[in-house]
C-alpha cells in the first residue's frame, strides 16, 4: 500500500508532449460476468460507437497493479466504474477526483486499487495522467 502521509509523491511528471501519448482515454472498469458490475464494460461499447478517434476507449476487469498498464501514456483520463455506497439508488453518478480519495478504501497492503496503482506509477515516474 502506498500511504501518501509517509511518502512524497512530489516526483517530476513525465513529459506529456511525447507522440506515444493519447490525448484522451476513458478508462472503462468492470466484470461483464456480473450483471451489477457490467456497466464500464457495457459503457465502454457504446462510448465506442460514438466518440471520434481523439478519444481511446478501453473496457478492462482487470484490478490492482495490472491496472497500472491501463494508466500508461493518456495525457487526460476518465474512469468509469460502479460503486456500491448504500446511501444513494443504483444508478446514482459520481464525480470523484483524485485528491477526494486519498486513504485506502481496503486499508491493506492487500488491496490494491485505481488510486494505489496511480500513485504507484508517479512513485516510479511512470507516464500516468
Amino acid at each position: 500500500m502506498i500511504d501518501s502521509r509517509s511518502h512524497s509523491l512530489a516526483v517530476p511528471l513525465p513529459d506529456t508532449e511525447r507522440e506515444d501519448y493519447v490525448p484522451f482515454r476513458i478508462l472503462c472498469l468492470g466484470n461483464d460476468l456480473l450483471a451489477d458490475d457490467a456497466l464500464g464494460i457495457v459503457a465502454a461499447d457504446l462510448l465506442r460507437t460514438r466518440l471520434g478517434d481523439d478519444c481511446e476507449v478501453v473496457a478492462t476487469t482487470e484490478t490492482g497493479f495490472r491496472l497500472l498498464d491501463y494508466l500508461l501514456h493518456a495525457r487526460r483520463m476518465i474512469v468509469v466504474d460502479t460503486v456500491m455506497t448504500g446511501q444513494a439508488p443504483p444508478g446514482t453518478v459520481y464525480i470523484v477526483e483524485e485528491d477526494d480519495l486519498r486513504d485506502t478504501p481496503g486499508g491493506s497492503p492487500h488491496y490494491v486499487g485505481l488510486f494505489e496503482a496511480l500513485a504507484a506509477g508517479r512513485m516510479l515516474q511512470q507516464p500516468v495522467p
